[in-house]
């Protein structure tokens, strides 16, 4: 896990899902993905388009549910305030989809086409 700058006073966490085994144990179907090329090919007179850059929600897409459990993270270093009142780990469970998992992409485009 390590945090990148978002805007100009926060950060975006990122779990970082080529780091572990995972992407191994998993599989995702081949997909398309469109370019501009193969959109403006089914376009006709008097059509428009905007731009929707998934780039910006791909943390919007729930990680699926039987994956959750293999995707825990130990916060035990940013709190450690709370760490000196205890004894064990503080973990915590990440729901949503996972940069570099190649299942994350799959599941982001069908997100949104749904």
């Amino acid at each position: 896990m390590f945090d990148v700058p978002k805007g100009e006073s926060a950060i975006r966490m990122v779990y970082d899902g080529s780091k572990n085994r995972l992407n191994d144990s998993t599989w995702a179907p081949w997909f398309l993905l469109p370019t501009v090329e193969t959109m403006c090919q089914t376009l006709e007179p008097g059509y428009w388009c905007a731009d929707n850059d998934c780039g910006e929600h791909f943390l919007n897409f729930p990680l699926h549910p039987n994956l959750q459990q293999y995707c825990g993270l130990d916060l035990s270093k940013l709190y450690p305030e709370k760490m000196a009142q205890r004894e064990n780990l503080l973990t915590a469970v990440w729901v949503r989809n996972v940069m570099g998992l190649k299942q994350s992409p799959y599941a982001s485009v069908q997100g949104a086409l749904r």
